[in-house]
C-alpha cells in the first residue's frame, strides 16, 4: 500500500521489483545520496545522448566519473562487479527505457 506520509514502508506490486523511497532509507545512505559527487553522476546519465543509450534498453547501466563504465541486464551482478572492481564509490545505476532512476539508487557496505 502507497502512502504520503514519511514514514512509508518499502511497497511491493503482485510480485514486482519493490520500490524503496529515499525518504525512508536509513540515514547513513541519505547522506551518502546527499554527496554532490552522487549528483554528479545523476547529472551525467541525464545529458547522456539518447541514441547512446538506445543500445543498452532493458539493461542496467552503471554511470561514474561521468560516464557509462559496464552495463549488464541483472542490476544486482552489475552492482557486485561495480563495486568490485571500483570499491565504495558513488555511482548512479539504471535500468535504460524505465523511468525509474532515483528509486533504483542502491549502495552496497
Amino acid at each position: 500500500m502507497m502512502s504520503n506520509s514519511p514514514q512509508a514502508d518499502v511497497s511491493s506490486s503482485g510480485g514486482k521489483d519493490a520500490v524503496i523511497f529515499i525518504r525512508d532509507l536509513p540515514a547513513s545512505i541519505r547522506e551518502l545520496l546527499r554527496d554532490p559527487p552522487f549528483w554528479k553522476e545523476v547529472d551525467a546519465f541525464a545529458h547522456i545522448p539518447k541514441s547512446k543509450l538506445a543500445a543498452y534498453h532493458g539493461r542496467y547501466i552503471a554511470v561514474y566519473d561521468g560516464e557509462i563504465v559496464d552495463s549488464d541486464p541483472d542490476e544486482a551482478e552489475l552492482a557486485e562487479r561495480f563495486y568490485g572492481h571500483y570499491g565504495l564509490v558513488p555511482v548512479y545505476i539504471h535500468k535504460v527505457g524505465t523511468e525509474d532512476g532515483l528509486v533504483d539508487a542502491v549502495m552496497r557496505a
